[in-house]
């Protein structure tokens, strides 16, 4: 079995590779050895610039909704429906969680009691806000005035006990609604919002990718275009909550249709060819940035790091968090 050194930077606090897809597959086919000491390869996010040390093969993988710069590396793993040879591949961040996306797909074979035997109208889980600017606070407020929305994160809580609910699916569990709204409305941008929703046994009232029915059942949700179209969400809602047979088929819905580009890229093992296809190669074939062959390249990676570099100072941090302070998040770009 081949051996393969791999590097994991730029990923979110308290990341563990072990626990993640990319692992398991590449442990499937390869004698995996992980260190950040002289990788052969390095698999990157988006929470940071260590990326730029590191001269062998990099492989971006987007959590967030970032379109990748090639110049600066070799592949890309994300949100954007594009393609780029063999250097990009399409895989939505919602897809990463396999239990709950299990969950969710094994949904249509919950006896009627799950769906029934819930009191709650509608829940709503967020860490915090931003992003897309008020609208998500605005469409979650309109709602509310048909009927309380039970908010359990951090941000907006109105629990009895005010704190933050320890297990997100248990709390869900306990509702016929959630309401799943992306930080950012940005077309193919996906997480795990909509498929905790589903996991959890509810209907989810979707708002963000505008072509979300091109990678799942639009009958097994509720998709709002934002506040010109909120009275016929609320019209939708009530007619399903008043009509017992509505709601059961809504909510056993399946969240794909056959032919949907998230179904196929599942049935293919699209993630799996990807990955086995830059790692088969040896490090040296497997380069294709610009900044590993051209002159351009190499001064286009160093100007941006040296501006990255000048950008993390703590001054500047500091002055960027006292904008965001007075200004707000939509102010700072």
């Amino acid at each position: 079995m081949k051996k393969v050194k791999v590097g994991y930077v730029d990923f979110w606090k308290d990341f563990v590779p072990e626990e993640y897809i990319f692992h398991q597959i590449l442990s499937k086919y390869y004698d995996v050895e992980i260190t950040n000491d002289n990788p052969d390869f390095v698999i990157c996010s988006t929470f940071g610039n260590q990326f730029y040390k590191y001269k062998c093969p990099r492989i971006l993988f987007i959590g967030e909704a970032f379109t990748p710069d090639f110049n600066l590396y070799d592949y890309a793993i994300g949100f954007d429906r594009m393609q780029f040879g063999d250097r990009y591949l399409r895989y939505p961040l919602c897809l990463l969680n396999t239990k709950d996306l299990e969950e969710a797909i094994h949904k249509t074979e919950r006896p009627d009691d799950y769906f029934l035997n819930r009191e709650k109208f509608c829940s709503y889980v967020v860490s915090s806000g931003g992003g897309v600017g008020d609208i998500r606070n605005w469409l979650y407020d309109r709602i509310s005035e048909y009927k309380t929305v039970d908010s359990g994160g951090r941000f907006r809580n109105n629990l009895p006990d005010g704190k933050p609910v320890a297990d997100k699916k248990a709390f869900q569990e306990n509702y016929r609604f959630s309401l799943a709204f992306e930080n950012t409305k940005f077309s193919g941008y996906i997480t795990e919002k909509i498929i905790d929703g589903w996991a959890a046994g509810t209907i989810p009232i979707y708002y963000g990718d505008s072509d979300i029915k091109k990678d799942f059942n639009e009958k097994a949700m509720i998709i709002c275009e934002g506040k010109e179209q909120i009275e016929e969400v609320i019209e939708r809602i009530k007619a399903i909550e008043k009509n017992e047979e509505t709601y059961l088929e809504v909510a056993k819905q399946p969240i794909f249709n056959r032919d949907s580009e998230v179904y196929q890229l599942l049935e293919s093992n699209q993630l799996e060819v990807f990955l086995k296809n830059i790692f088969d190669q040896e490090p040296e074939e497997a380069f294709r940035r610009s900044s590993k062959h051209t002159m351009w390249g190499q001064l286009y990676e160093y100007r941006l790091a040296k501006w990255e570099k000048f950008e993390s100072h703590p001054f500047i941090s500091w002055l960027r968090k006292t904008k965001r302070k007075f200004f707000g998040l939509k102010k700072i770009t």
